[in-house]
This record gives structure tokens, sequence and C-alpha cells, in this order.
């Protein structure tokens, strides 16, 4: 169990003045507004400078899952290198973090004063909040201490798959709503009921000042029996994994899931639950009379347009018989509409032509989360997303007509390409560039034409440093256009420890910084796949194996 003071390393404190936070509300999506993408690259550099904290409050830091942070003001291509930048302190967790820690600077604490808070969800089914400038423990959750037959669960509770080791809690990313400082969660616990193994998956909500819950938890089940739309699906709080980050808008909490190394039954799942009673208001499922199609994305989360509307890649093909009119969506990237009194309806769909063959070899499509690109008013195609399959391809899209599915090829994508290694992560776009790592491969750079709207598929860089076989997702920090750095973690294999590279995202052949330049120093803890660095103020977090690593600027 933590104690009160988290452990950390020589040299003691980074502390930064403290400041009113100007939040970007607008960029995380808080408060049911429609999320705007903190990519928009035609911003005015000048004034991000003002910007004196930023929170990161969402996987891949907004809805538009585009992993960048854009007022990044200490972080620079002339600070961060091994004589400059290290590892800070190393805030000690029970249990694997696979879920990204996210960081509200500013809370009004119920005990007094503010804190910065590093907010951290674990495999052991606890729930942290760190003040990363005292770098003392704020408050803990244990979810385990409800009762002396509470435990995580574990592989063999899930038919023995491995894929979540060695317990299974918390997985999938939280999310916070800044105006309320309300943290959402799904917890999952093994129960002992009346000499009954029962199994939950519950949400809560959280108050960042204290740790407490203003809400009483929901207990997570299916629908209700007359709730046509769903067909046949039955939701298993065993057999559906709750891996996906979770995403607020239109004052709902959306929540997905998908499976246990696709252990049969299961179907994926997509909810909505109100975020101020957390009772449930919708349910959709991409196969309401059929199986497998788990929502996942390697982690990441739904997406959301400048509309509203919801980007939900679902992996898992079958019969291509039976995609569109019968309302099956295997394999496939959907666009989904929410309202109060529909819940959700499907507007529009893709799905690759090959996609029956790329189940049959299990290197299917869903297997990152839909990167939506800032808009491009006069062009053929102003909004485009691009997602990708475990195959390695890459797939852009046109938001406003996805191009549902053809039998022969994918021409009525904006373009397809490859991209050679496992396309195991999520992307990032930056400066008419797109970022891609392949799982047991590189990292590449390719050069998007803003003309043609087309990408250049030979790539103008690699990062010479083969990946793990999940490639990692990414993060790039900027203050505006200016000062940019691209943001990995690699070694996620076990027993070896994660590894923080910091590029310039100009020529991601230049290494600026790597954690194991100074191993003796920067260690981190034992690497976790599919995790994303948190960067924010100054600081990058590693999640790893019962720590999360701070680095920062070192002392001179």
């Amino acid at each position: 169990m933590c104690s009160g003071m988290a452990r950390w390393s020589a040299p003691r404190s980074l502390g930064f003045i403290a400041a009113a936070c100007l939040f970007l509300s607008l960029q995380v999506a808080c408060g049911g507004a429609p999320a705007t993408n903190s990519s928009q690259q035609d911003s005015d550099p000048g004034s991000q400078s003002q910007v004196l904290h930023t929170p990161v409050v969402t996987h891949l830091n907004d809805a538009f899952r585009d992993g960048l942070n854009l007022t990044e003001t200490k972080l620079t291509p002339s600070s961060v290198g091994p004589s400059t930048f290290g590892r800070l302190a190393a805030f000690p967790v029970e249990g694997y973090v696979y879920a990204q820690p996210l960081y509200v600077p500013g809370v009004a604490m119920a005990g007094g004063g503010t804190a910065n808070l590093l907010l951290i969800a674990t495999e052991h089914d606890q729930l942290y909040a760190f003040d990363v400038d005292s770098k003392k423990l704020a408050w803990q959750v244990d979810y385990l201490a409800s009762g002396p037959n509470v435990s995580t669960l574990s592989q063999d509770d899930v038919d023995g798959c491995d894929d979540l080791i060695p317990e299974i809690g918390i997985t999938g990313t939280p999310v916070v709503d800044l105006p309320s400082k309300t943290l959402y969660v799904v917890v999952r616990t093994k129960e002992v009921v009346k000499d009954s193994t029962v199994f939950y998956q519950r949400l809560h909500a959280v108050d960042l000042s204290s740790g407490q819950e203003p809400i009483p938890p929901k207990v997570i089940s299916g629908p209700p029996p007359d709730y046509a739309s769903t067909g046949l699906a039955v939701f298993d709080p065993i057999k559906n994994n709750q891996r996906s980050a979770l995403l607020l808008a239109h004052g709902q909490v959306y929540v997905s899931w998908a499976s246990h190394c696709d252990r049969p039954p299961y179907q994926g799942w997509l909810m909505s639950f109100d975020q101020r009673t957390l009772q449930p208001t919708a349910y959709w499922t991409p196969v309401p009379y059929s199986a497998f199609g788990g929502i996942w994305m390697s982690g990441g989360g739904p997406s959301l347009d400048q509309n509203g509307d919801l980007y939900v890649p679902v992996g898992n093909g079958g019969d291509h018989q039976e995609v569109g009119p019968k309302n099956n969506f295997r394999n496939s990237l959907v666009r989904l509409h929410w309202s109060a009194d529909q819940g959700f309806s499907v507007v529009d769909y893709f799905t690759p032509f090959n996609y029956q063959y790329l189940d049959d070899v299990d290197l299917d499509f869903g297997s990152s989360s839909a990167l939506l690109l800032p808009a491009q008013p006069g062009k053929l195609h102003p909004h485009l997303a691009i997602v990708r399959d475990k195959m390695g391809g890459i797939y852009v899209l046109d938001r406003d007509d996805l191009g549902k599915w053809q039998a022969n090829d994918n021409s009525q994508a904006v373009q397809y390409f490859y991209h050679p290694g496992l396309g195991l992560s999520s992307m990032l776009y930056w400066d008419n560039t797109l970022f891609v790592a392949g799982g047991l491969r590189s990292l590449s750079a390719y050069s998007f034409n803003p003309s043609t709207q087309q990408f250049d598929t030979t790539p103008k860089a690699t990062f010479p440093y083969e990946l793990d076989s999940r490639g990692p997702n990414l993060s790039l920090s900027a203050n505006g256009k200016r000062d940019a750095l691209l943001w990995i973690i690699t070694d996620h294999a076990e027993g070896k420890h994660a590894v923080l590279h910091a590029l310039n995202p100009n020529d991601i052949t230049t290494e600026l910084y790597s954690s194991a330049m100074m191993p003796d120093r920067d260690m981190a803890g034992l690497g976790v796949k599919f995790v994303v660095p948190t960067v924010a103020d100054g600081f990058v977090f590693v999640p790893t194996q019962n720590e999360v690593d701070m680095y920062g600027l070192l002392p001179q």
C-alpha cells in the first residue's frame, strides 16, 4: 500500500510558481460541448505563451485523439537533452498502469490550498492523486477496501487470457470534467456475495478535491429487454474487457468494450451514462445479431468531431453480406450521432473491402483511435479522419462521406497505403506530417500535400529504433508552432525498463534525449504496452509497472 509520501529521487523538486489556471475547455470537450481540436495549427503562436497551465483530462489530450499539447513553453529542443533534462521523481503505486496518467492543475483541495494533480489509475483497482510539486499523495481510493471478499480479476477468470497481467482492475483511461472537477472511471472487481462469486463493472464519479464520490457508483449491465436496437447481443461483465478510453461529451460519459483474447462468446458495446447521475442513457453494439465486434483501439477512445458526432473503430470482422444493411459493423469505422431522444444512430461507416481476410488472419481493423485532422476549408475533403488496421494499412477517410463498403477495393477512401509493421497504436499528425509507429519495425514520418490531400507514401524520415510489437502511442508538445518535440515510450517486453525518447519532429532521425542515455539517473520502471506519455507544464509522465515516472528540466 502506498504511504502518504511519494517516493522521489534527486533532484528534490521542480516547483513552479502557483498561478491561476487557464483551462482549455474547448480543447478537451468538457461539460458536454463538442470538442475542438488542439491541433489547430493555424492558431496564433504568440498567444500560446499566455497559457499558464495545461490540463490533460482525456486519452491523447483531446476528443480529436491527436496527442498534441500546443501550449508547452518549458520543454524545447534547446532545453531537452541528457545534461538538462531527466527523471525528477517516481510516484509509487500498486498495480500496472495501462491507463494514461491525467494531469489537472490548480485544483482547490478540500483541506485547503490548491494542487497540481497527477491522476493515476491501476490494474490493482487503485486511484491516486499526487501533488506534483510536493510529491505527496493528496488522496487515494482503494476500490478493494469495500470488503474482505473483494479482489481484482485473474487470468483464470477470463478463460486464461494473458493479455492483461498479472491482474485486471482499471484498464481504460478515465476522463475528467474540468468545470465540476470530477473524474469518471470504470472499475472491475470480483466479489463473493452469499457464497457466490459475482463479477462487477462499475462506473464511478470522483471529486478531484477529496477523492470522495458525490454520486453512488453505477453497476454496469446490458440494456433492458425491450431495447430493440441491440438485438440478441449480451453484455457480460466477465467477457467484456473495458480497455478503451472513456469520452465525455453532451453531458454523457461514453464507455466502450471489447473482449479478452477474443474468447467467445462476446459482443462489443458502446454505452452512454448521464454524467450527473451515472444512469445509463443509451446502448449500441456493432453486432446486434452476431458476435465479436470489439471496440478497443489499442487503449484509445472514441473520437468526437466538430459537430459532436462520435467515430468508433470496430475490430473483428465477419460475413461481409451482413455489413451495413443488417446493422452489423464489424471491422468498420462507424460515425454515430447521439441524442437524448433516440440514443445512438448510425450516420455513416467505412469498411475495408477485404475485412473478412483481415479477420481470418487476426490483422483486423479497429486497432487505433480515429485521428481527426484539423479542418481544411476550401478543399474537396475538408474533414479527414485517419485509422489503421493491425496489418499496417492506413486509411485516410472523408468524415463527411466515409464511403461504406465496396467489394473489390478501398477506392472509396481518400487514400489507402501501407506502413511496415504491426498497426497496434494510434498515430499523430503535425505540421502536414503523419507520424506512424510500426510494431516490430520503426517510427516513420509521412509528408502530406494539402493541395492534393494525399500523403507521400515514401517516408521522409525514419527513427532507427526497433519498436515493440505493440508500437508506441505518441505525444507532441510545442509552443504554438514553435519548439516542437515528439515523445514516445518504448520497451515494454517482460523484464525491460521503459525508455522515454524525445525526437525532433522536423527530423525524427535526430534523438534529442533518451532515458537510456543516463540510466543510473533516469531509468524508468518496467514497461507496459500501449502506454502514452503525458506532457504538460514542463513535465513528462511515463506509466510503468507499479510506478509513474516524472521527467522534466533538471536544476542548473
